[in-house]
């Protein structure tokens, strides 16, 4: 995730789509969203017992996250029924600050609500994944 935040932030700065320091500044939601589905998606697949259920993972989770995180066009664009459903997405969260960040707006919603739900759902994850992991790791 950091790898890719930083080249992007420097494509960004070469095309002079936002300053460079901004755009390095934004790596830091991205790397929160990214640690966040992590864990997620760790707690999902730890429970698989075949590999086969995580394409439906990215069916019905991980791209439907993407469509609803303002990202790609606005959340109050979408019908009135799925809005929370974006408010509660990762990405949503990284987008907005991501956007406060590199071109100055102001975020829906603040920035600690964003941070504290993002490190929050990391240890949800964490919490789900851990126990089982342990029992399949343990001879």
């Amino acid at each position: 995730v950091v790898m890719v935040s930083v080249i992007f932030a420097i494509v960004m700065s070469a095309f002079r789509v936002a300053p460079l320091l901004e755009s390095l500044l934004a790596v830091g939601p991205a790397l929160l969203v990214g640690i966040a589905m992590a864990s997620i998606t760790t707690a999902f697949t730890v429970h698989l017992e075949e590999p086969t259920g995580l394409p439906l993972f990215f069916r019905f989770v991980v791209v439907p996250m993407f469509l609803f995180s303002g990202a790609f066009f606005p959340i109050d664009q979408l019908p009135g029924w799925i809005q929370p459903v974006a408010l509660i997405t990762p990405m949503y969260h990284g987008v907005e600050m991501a956007r406060a960040i590199v071109i100055g707006t102001e975020p829906a919603v603040a920035p600690w609500v964003s941070i504290t739900y993002l490190l929050v759902l990391t240890g949800l994850g964490l919490a789900i994944a851990l126990s089982p992991m342990r029992k399949k790791l343990t001879p």
